[in-house]
């Protein structure tokens, strides 16, 4: 808890899964501790809580745990069984995209004290992160995509899964229709009927 009253700006980039998570326990922290100073900064130019893993919208790419075992919460295990009404149960594999969307509410509904900076939501880019140390110990600069450049006290890099590898393909695959390099794009998306099976390295 800081308790010199200056503002301290906490940068999250990436607000897929982890961004979201850690902006969300970060809230709760601040709160439950009545520290008006934290500022969490989310940056992402995507939508909250997708990310690779679940961005897709297609209702054939499941979760690999079953509902009961994906609480955002430790403290509360049916936390996403609550918000999943009941559409699903505990032991059924809910579509990744509405994970997302779990998440995405989930990080809206975690409590705010009032008066302090709360969450700050960027649709941006991070190209570039500098360290400042004229402005103390972990002091840091980062420029976004925009041009902009935003000051921080610390950052949490939460980059998620990258796109595959996919030299290991020879080229006449790369160039085939066939050949889905993203399981979870939009064209594999439309590509795969509801009983296949696409096989995808993105974690629950």
């Amino acid at each position: 808890m800081n308790d010199s009253g200056a503002v301290q700006n906490i940068a999250v980039v990436g607000a897929g899964a982890a961004g979201t998570l850690t902006a969300m326990r970060l809230l709760r922290r601040a709160a439950e501790e009545r520290d008006t100073s934290c500022r969490i900064w989310l940056i992402d130019p995507g939508a909250t809580g997708r990310g690779l893993a679940f961005g897709t919208d297609a209702p054939h790419h499941l979760l690999n745990v079953p509902a009961a075992g994906m609480s955002a919460h430790r403290d509360d295990p049916e936390h996403f069984l609550r918000w999943l009404g009941h559409r699903w149960g505990p032991l059924d594999f809910v579509p990744r995209g509405v994970y997302g969307r779990y998440l995405a509410d989930s990080l809206e509904a975690a409590p705010r004290i009032d008066g302090a900076p709360g969450l700050v939501r960027v649709h941006d880019r991070v190209v570039g992160v500098a360290h400042e140390p004229e402005r103390g110990e972990g002091a840091l600069s980062l420029r976004l995509g925009s041009g902009q450049s935003l000051r921080a006290d610390a950052a949490v890099l939460a980059l998620g899964n990258f796109p595959s590898d996919q030299s290991w393909a020879p080229p006449s695959l790369r160039t085939s229709p066939l050949f889905l390099a993203d399981p979870g794009s939009a064209a594999a998306s439309g590509a795969c009927p509801s009983t296949a099976t696409c096989c995808s390295s993105a974690p629950a």
